[in-house]
């Protein structure tokens, strides 16, 4: 888990977009690390998506429906001047698989199922 905050002039219709960017950002992350880990070959596809607005879960591709939460963002912006100030606090579940499920153990089922 971790915080971060930055000062950004947008338009105030835009910063409802800011948690969407965020969370999109998170699953580039998990994408190129897993690009890293799986450089001789593509990486596995381990469901993971974004439910709008700021929760970031596992789909299991058989059963969509059965989606478990692994992580989170929290936006907060307030007006600041010229622009926005934006703290956003993040948190992604990599190695308690209690009570949902966690990277690691979708990492090692898409590695044993390989």
């Amino acid at each position: 888990m971790f915080s971060a905050s930055r000062q950004v002039a947008i338009l105030g219709e835009q910063a409802p977009f800011i948690n969407y960017l965020v969370c999109l950002a998170v699953l580039r992350g998990i994408k190129a690390t897993l690009q890293q880990l799986y450089p001789a070959r593509t990486p596995p596809d381990l469901g993971i998506r974004i439910k709008w607005p700021n929760d970031i879960y596992h789909a299991p591709p058989a059963s969509p429906a059965a989606a478990l939460k692994i992580g989170g963002a929290l936006i907060h912006t307030s007006w600041s001047g010229s622009g926005f100030k934006v703290v956003v606090g993040i948190g992604l579940n990599l190695t308690n698989n209690q009570p949902t499920t966690c990277l690691q153990q979708l990492l090692e089922q898409a590695h044993s199922s390989q």
